[in-house]
């Protein structure tokens, strides 16, 4: 007889060539050199003249090992035997390994996994094969993870493999791999496959991740058009991200860096050096007004974004701001100033009596190259 190879639940028929002889002798079949007697389990058909049989309908692991066929009669004994291995492809479960992680929830009975940037992702992949598995593949959109794919960012990909131990008989052997990937970002987030094979075949597991993160900074900051006596815009674009999550609000703040002049009264109260908050607006907001601001100051004014994962970085505007004073030189935002003033006098005289009658002043505000709202 010759080796044969079956997996797992499929049937499997053993056959034996041999002349009985004379006088006709008696066939037996043993396995692992004990002889069987479940009918249940396996079928021997009649020998004829020539060939005697043995079935298994569904083959399970335990009926691996070596089975020989013995034709014995008055005369003597006459055996063969070969060895039936039973084999298994790759069955694959993938999982997110809690305890090892940081900052990551599970969630739609362990298919989707919520995480926050910055954390710690541990995926874990069983399969059970016999043979055991040859390779595990892991990707991530269908891009290639770990040491098949090598970069700067694989640094923070690490994929481990843990041994074989010796499989008991009757049960497929164990392979375990880990993905581990630290320090998330927003572009960890998709589909996770890994690929478990083996000379049967092979399997498949999927799960989704999705990264959430504080927004980025606002593109652009800087000081608006308009201004008034002791007030400015603070005028942005939206972040380039959000983070996966809808932002709430902006975050206004403001720092003095310096003081032109001081004014009585108006430098007591003056934080040089430190920022603080002075508002903030709706996320469908790219303008903020900031009020009661000291003039003949120095300016620097920074925005961020907030969501659900908390406040973003800070984009600032690109140079220092002075607020300049708009009174006496530059009185109400005009660059020059001309008065008017009409005055209109008239006299009546009666021949009872006289007097002076004032009946009308009128004052005319005309701005040359006006340049500013006032």
């Amino acid at each position: 007889m010759s080796n044969v190879k079956v997996l797992i639940n499929e049937p499997v028929e053993l056959k034996c060539e041999f002349k009985l002889g004379d006088p006709k002798g008696s066939i037996t079949w043993l396995k692992d050199g004990v002889v069987i007697r479940s009918q249940v389990k396996y079928s021997v058909s009649s020998a004829w003249e020539r060939l005697a049989s043995l079935r298994i309908n569904r083959a399970k692991l335990e009926d691996a090992g070596v089975f020989t066929c013995r034709a014995e009669n008055a005369s003597g004994i006459a055996s063969t035997n070969c060895r039936l291995a039973v084999n298994q492809k790759p069955r694959l479960t993938l999982d997110c390994e809690q305890t090892a992680c940081e900052r990551v929830k599970v969630i739609q009975a362990g298919q989707l996994l919520t995480a926050h940037a910055g954390g710690r992702l541990v995926l874990k992949a069983v399969a059970e094969a016999v043979p055991g598995v040859e390779h595990f593949l892991w990707n991530l959109n269908g891009r290639l993870l770990g040491s098949e794919a090598r970069g700067k960012e694989e640094s923070r990909i690490v994929l481990e493999e843990e041994e074989v131990r010796d499989r008991v008989a009757v049960e497929p052997l164990v392979c375990k791999c880990r993905l581990v990937i630290n320090n998330l970002c927003l572009a960890d987030a998709g589909a996770y496959a890994v690929e478990a094979s083996n000379q049967e075949g092979q399997a498949n597991a999927c799960l989704r991740v999705s990264v959430f993160d504080r927004p980025q900074p606002p593109t652009v900051v800087q000081i608006g058009r308009e201004r008034g006596i002791d007030w400015l815009d603070v005028v942005w674009q939206r972040p380039a991200s959000d983070g996966n999550s809808k932002i709430n609000q902006y975050c206004v703040e403001k720092r003095i860096l310096g003081l032109t002049s001081s004014p009585a009264g108006q430098t007591s109260a003056a934080r040089i050096g430190e920022w603080v908050p002075v508002g903030h607006t709706s996320a469908f907001e790219d303008k903020f007004r900031v009020k009661n601001l000291p003039v003949n100051t120095i300016y620097s004014f920074r925005v961020a974004a907030e969501n659900d994962y908390g406040v973003g970085e800070f984009a600032e505007i690109e140079s220092p701001y002075e607020l300049k004073s708009l009174i006496g030189e530059h009185q109400i935002g005009l660059s020059t100033l001309s008065l008017q003033a009409i005055f209109g006098l008239h006299f009546w005289l009666a021949s009872f009596f006289s007097f002076l009658q004032l009946y009308a002043a009128h004052v005319y505000f005309v701005p040359d190259q006006f340049s500013g709202p006032c």
